[in-house]
């Protein structure tokens, strides 16, 4: 059976009820044994959130985002120096990080950063506009897609594709052209390094209507879920009515 991620990204909002929250659908909610629910509050958050999950299983901890640097004068960041007590995994080149500036190098130098400090990497990879043409869409992310698998340190990696065009609004991806890109993704990069321990999800516009779909997809692993995130209870049912 393949391992399955629900990852909900709060960006930036949040507070403790929030969590508390998680933390009370998380105990009422079974998960399978293949089935890992990532939450990746706002930094500030981040020791709370470890205090309440420390010992579920299921439910893991994630950072936004780290710095390419280590710690230093770097005013405003955050280390992975900082973050790693608190998380499992970290999210790496999100589109509205690429919006602000942050580089393809940049992603490479925080990849390499997560093999050192044994932090799983999950890289956001999309188009910025929709094309009829699934090819010109693959023309798009392809070379990425090479560029990260050639200069990943590591082999555990989570690749979120994530079409910009779909995120924070209605207008989702359809479920079979994200299966299609996801096993394009998963080829280029299993020829690249047949040894890479790959899994491949989708985000953009998430909801308990579509996510049964997109997880009945065979290269569709998971589901990076934003705003939906934000009340426990519509991602828990997400899930739910992604698993039955």
């Amino acid at each position: 059976m393949k391992n399955k991620y629900y990852i909900a990204n709060w960006k930036m909002n949040g507070t403790n009820d929030l969590v508390d929250q998680y933390a009370e659908y998380s105990s009422k909610n079974d998960i399978s044994a293949f089935t890992s629910v990532i939450l990746c509050p706002p930094y500030t958050l981040l020791d709370y959130s470890n205090q309440k999950f420390n010992n579920n299983k299921f439910l893991k901890i994630g950072s936004q985002n780290i710095s390419h640097k280590n710690n230093g004068a770097h005013t405003g960041d955050i280390s992975i120096e900082l973050v790693k007590p608190y998380c499992q995994y970290v999210i790496l080149g999100h589109s509205e990080r690429r919006q602000k500036g942050e580089t393809k190098l940049q992603i490479i130098e925080k990849l390499n950063l997560c093999s050192v400090n044994n932090l799983i990497p999950i890289v956001c990879i999309g188009e910025n506009n929709f094309e009829n043409n699934i090819n010109l869409a693959l023309e798009i992310i392809t070379p990425e897609i090479e560029y990260i698998v050639q200069h990943f340190k590591n082999n555990n990696l989570i690749i979120a594709y994530e079409p910009i065009w779909a995120i924070g609004n209605d207008n989702f991806c359809d479920p079979q052209r994200a299966e299609i890109i996801s096993k394009n993704i998963f080829e280029i990069a299993r020829s690249i390094n047949p040894s890479i321990d790959l899994n491949i999800i989708y985000g953009g516009s998430v909801n308990d209507d579509n996510s049964k779909d997109y997880m009945s997809q065979p290269h569709i692993n998971g589901l990076l879920i934003g705003r939906a995130s934000l009340n426990a209870k519509t991602f828990y049912k997400i899930i739910s009515n992604a698993e039955n």
